[in-house]
């Protein structure tokens, strides 16, 4: 899975969903849901800020087939120039995640390694209240409430369940 996530960041950062056709699907609370058509996806994006009020947006993907990534960045390339970052992810002040990710115009995945984990980490997410990420590189927090976050998730599900195989 590793490798995957790598090459589909590279897709991301590449450009090649930004140059296919994204369709607004809809809008829940704070997050904007749509489709791009020619990847059989659905994303969430969330445009916030840092706990040091720094521009960020935070956007989950999701295939029609189920592979699903999420993406943290800040709104100004140059916040993390670094190639690799140190990243915890912690719901509810439990650890879920502890390591290194790439870095790409001040973006970076979450990077789960198997399955396992992913499904571990959702499983919280589920249930739980607040979801941080602290990047350890500049000591920035990016918190995320849950309740909102699965709103959003459930309309995502809608949008993939329009996508015709």
């Amino acid at each position: 899975m590793k490798a995957l996530t790598q090459i589909t960041f590279a897709l991301i950062c590449a450009g090649s969903i930004a140059s296919a056709q994204i369709v607004p699907f809809e809008e829940t609370g704070e997050y904007r849901i749509a489709k791009v058509v020619s990847g059989n996806l659905c994303y969430a994006a969330l445009k916030s800020q840092s706990v040091a009020g720094k521009p960020m947006v935070y956007t989950y993907y999701e295939t029609k087939i189920g592979q699903r990534w999420h993406v943290l960045g800040y709104g100004k390339d140059a916040e993390l120039e670094m190639p690799m970052v140190n990243i915890t992810i912690d719901i509810d002040g439990e650890t879920t995640l502890a390591r290194e990710t790439q870095t790409s115009d001040s973006d970076f995945m979450f990077p789960f390694e198997n399955l396992e984990e992913l499904q571990a980490y959702e499983a919280l997410r589920d249930t739980g209240t607040l979801q941080t990420v602290t990047i350890a590189e500049n000591g920035d927090k990016f918190e995320l409430q849950l309740e909102p976050y699965r709103a959003a998730l459930a309309t995502l599900q809608d949008c993939l369940a329009e996508i015709k195989e």
